[in-house]
């Protein structure tokens, strides 16, 4: 059984014989208004395969009895709820989308769920998640993940290469053998969200290994040292944010890399390469020295040429005020105005008759 009603009206509460739906497989009633809390009977939906009620109004906690779903597997899109994940997800072991997006969960970096060998996409964007993005005694963790959002959260520390680098392993009778560094497959991990966290460290050079990575966006951390080299393997990347971080030194040269404007560095003090104007490059290499002789100079010039527009805008109107209020109003300086205006013209026009005398008199003589 199927059921959608996304992008209606539906209000009230999520019914509790929902748990009654024996044969439910999926379950999307997004964006619509409905109130209240999950009901803890949507575990008694045994065969439900997905599950997306985002876009509501919902309160409360994730119902624990979601662990009963084990045959979740298509995806579970939840939103505006509160407390923490379950750790009884981990029953979920199909589970392949778990999106947490806009909720008001407070918890650390969902270690619990790190056996879902399964899930592909995890989006916790917009919570308040905080503590390192690492799992003590885990080398790697979710071998197939190709999303990752931890975007708008409390994270901090360093960057781990937990998500990055995944250690394959092959069993031989009962003892694990380890591949070598060079036998290592990496995750097919396409985008990459760390941005608006208190993130510090340096950018692992690890990262370079995402090969079909298409989006990165570390923005607005406190990330520093230099770019890492390695990120210039990044040949499918489209989308780069760097921005808002304490960066320093060159932007590796890369086709690939200097293919992004200012705007996917900007905000980072030392940083400077082709992809920076020039003000911004010399602002970087030397961002504690003052302004140059030619940036004063051209500011010099620059506030010259201001400051003489703004005075003729006040005084043009102030020199006409004053000089046709008197001409108007006073009548004695009205007739001194109109009689050495006369004078004036006359020398003028004298002076052109005899110029035009002058230029007939030398025509005639030739």
């Amino acid at each position: 059984m199927y059921f959608y009603a996304d992008n209606n009206n539906i209000s009230g509460v999520i019914p509790e014989s929902l748990g009654n739906l024996s044969n439910l497989r999926e379950l999307s009633i997004s964006r619509n208004n409905l109130q209240g809390d999950i009901p803890p009977s949507v575990g008694n939906c045994k065969i439900l395969e997905s599950l997306n009620l985002a876009g509501n109004n919902l309160q409360g906690n994730i119902p624990p009895s979601l662990e009963n779903c084990k045959t979740l597997n298509v995806g579970l899109v939840l939103e505006f709820l509160q407390g923490q994940i379950p750790k009884s997800l981990v029953n979920c072991k199909n589970l392949k989308l778990l999106d947490l997006e806009n909720n008001q969960l407070k918890d650390t970096f969902p270690c619990g769920l790190s056996a879902l060998s399964q899930l592909q996409v995890l989006i916790l964007k917009s919570n308040k998640f905080s503590g390192r993005i690492a799992c003590p005694r885990e080398d790697s963790i979710w071998p197939l993940l190709q999303i990752l959002n931890l975007a708008s959260n409390c994270f901090s520390g360093e960057i781990t290469s937990q998500f990055i680098p995944i250690r394959r392993s092959t069993m031989a009778g009962t003892k694990e053998m380890q591949l070598e560094p060079d036998e290592l497959k990496y995750s097919e991990c396409s985008l990459l969200n760390l941005s608006h966290n208190s993130l510090s460290g340096n950018i692992p050079s690890s990262l370079g290994n995402l090969s079909q990575l298409e989006s990165l966006d570390l923005s607005c951390n406190a990330l520093g040292g230099n770019i890492p080299r390695e990120l210039v393997k990044l040949n499918f990347l489209e989308y780069l944010n760097l921005s808002f971080n304490k960066l320093g030194g060159p932007i590796p040269t890369s086709t690939q890399l200097q293919s992004f404007d200012a705007s996917s560095y900007k905000g980072n003090p030392g940083l400077y390469g082709p992809s920076l104007t020039p003000r911004q490059a010399l602002g970087s290499i030397h961002p504690s020295m003052p302004s140059t002789s030619l940036d004063e100079s051209q500011w010099g010039s620059n506030s010259q040429v201001e400051w003489m527009l703004r005075g003729a805008e006040v005084g043009l109107p102030v020199g006409l005020t004053i000089f046709i209020v008197p001409l108007l109003y006073f009548k004695r300086w009205r007739r001194w105005y109109c009689k050495h205006l006369d004078r004036l013209t006359m020398k003028i026009l004298r002076r052109k008759d005899q110029a035009r005398g002058t230029r007939t008199t030398r025509r005639s003589e030739r």
